[in-house]
């Protein structure tokens, strides 16, 4: 670890002296580890937090995680989920990067009736913090058979996601209702 935050402070260094607005693309197999030192070095560095858009599928099946666990475990760093304004969701579960929504005949499946808590998990900490541009980009992401995530035997992922959109509307207009977005659009 410390031969990384070694290379991550280079980087940052090199890139703040040439003034030049960077991507920063964190391969999964490098883990929150990596991705967490460059946000700490980026700090350090500026005093500034490095806005984030984390992928919470990936280190959930790594470490096989339980949906009770997700929340406990993936976020751990309200920080950086808070200073963005951009929440990948794509529904996962211990074991599978992508679960499926529905059942194909209209009803939820209990894996992603299980990943709905995340969500709002997930909601409410950005909620509690600066809510930068009072805007929050929710993107619910379930990828093509042809990718390797979806599995040919599960719904269309189209309509799936369509689905899967409106469930986490409900999850963020509930969240209004309970006046924690009482500021925040619900559209």
């Amino acid at each position: 670890m410390r031969e990384c935050w070694k290379e991550v402070r280079s980087l940052i260094g090199s890139w703040l002296r040439d003034g030049q607005r960077r991507v920063i693309f964190i391969a999964q197999s490098h883990g929150k580890k990596k991705a967490y030192a460059i946000a700490d070095g980026y700090r350090q560095a500026t005093g500034k937090t490095l806005r984030m858009n984390i992928d919470h599928s990936h280190p959930a099946i790594v470490k096989h995680l339980r949906p009770a666990d997700f929340e406990s475990r993936l976020l751990d760093r309200p920080d950086l989920l808070q200073h963005g304004n951009l929440l990948h969701c794509r529904p996962f579960n211990g074991h599978h990067c992508q679960i499926p929504v529905t059942d194909g005949a209209g009803s939820l499946t209990q894996e992603f009736r299980d990943y709905l808590p995340f969500v709002a998990g997930a909601f409410s900490c950005w909620l509690e913090g600066p809510c930068p541009r009072n805007t929050l980009w929710v993107v619910p992401e379930l990828g093509p058979v042809s990718s390797g995530y979806g599995i040919s035997t599960w719904p269309p992922v189209w309509e799936d996601c369509i689905v899967a959109m409106g469930e986490m509307r409900k999850v963020w207009n509930g969240l209004h209702r309970e006046g924690s977005a009482e500021d925040h659009d619900s559209a």
